[in-house]
């Protein structure tokens, strides 16, 4: 079965990046070859009080310091204007988005919460963000062009067992860091891309869960409702740490066999 994402993402997100796009074109002067919408905005899911912004920006080459600040710059201005609890954006070259890979280089980063003042990390001297392994996923897979063509024309396959690796990498970043439906339905929408190859969003992949029967369904069905809004913060229980550890398992030793079948 496939399960579709939501036909256009909230409008307020879509104002949002127009005013975006409006700063990007003036502060570059036409180097931004294209944006792109990704998370929950486009995989389904998006509240307003839990959600962040995510954008991801692709600039012709691989711009001087200048260039870089000026961008960063212009992102900064909008942030005031971002709806939900801020901003995730990194820029990158054509030529990195084309071929992503390790060291997974990045022009800037800007990202701004509700508890702290918008930061920005210009790429030059950093060793890379492996976040944008996912970013770039997604985008392929349900991207949504603020500007520019469809994601799959700039943006280069992303090798599957990369995708296993950084998904089982989230879920154990998420037993230590993240709130209770964080990590459960995360599982549940690892275990959907190593099934059938969909990237999907939480609530989604928890529907899915549940329907199939798969994990420890009352748990999962309880976080579906905390990450809705419908159900106060809980806590993990030791069969919902293992079913989480259990995914990550899977995942990594999917990653593995992939790779083995190529040498």
């Amino acid at each position: 079965m496939t399960w579709s994402t939501p036909e256009r993402p909230p409008q307020p997100v879509l104002r949002y990046a127009s005013l975006l796009a409006d700063a990007l074109h003036s502060a570059v002067n036409g180097e931004v070859l294209a944006a792109y919408l990704h998370g929950s905005a486009v995989l389904g899911g998006w509240q307003a009080a839990i959600s962040d912004v995510d954008i991801l920006v692709i600039v012709s080459n691989r711009l001087g310091p200048e260039l870089s600040t000026a961008l960063s710059s212009a992102v900064l201005t909008t942030v005031p204007a971002c709806p939900g609890t801020g901003l995730e954006l990194s820029a990158v070259a054509q030529a990195d988005a084309c071929d992503p890979r390790p060291p997974w280089r990045f022009i800037t980063h800007v990202t701004s919460a509700e508890d702290r003042p918008p930061q920005e990390i210009l790429g030059e001297d950093h060793p890379g963000d492996a976040d944008l392994l996912l970013h770039y996923a997604v985008c392929r897979a349900a991207g949504w062009p603020i500007l520019g063509p469809p994601a799959t024309e700039l943006i280069g396959t992303v090798d599957r067992a990369h995708v296993l690796e950084a998904l089982a990498s989230e879920l154990m970043w998420g037993l230590e860091h993240a709130p209770v439906h964080y990590g459960l339905l995360n599982a549940c929408r690892a275990l959907l891309f190593l099934q059938q190859e969909q990237l999907i969003g939480k609530t989604t992949a928890g529907r899915w869960a549940i329907q199939q029967g798969i994990g420890p369904s009352a748990s999962i069905a309880r976080a579906f409702a905390m990450q809705t809004g419908a159900a106060p913060a809980g806590s993990l229980t030791a069969p919902d740490s293992e079913f989480i550890r259990h995914t990550a398992s899977r995942l990594d030793a999917a990653a593995q066999a992939e790779k083995s079948s190529r040498q």
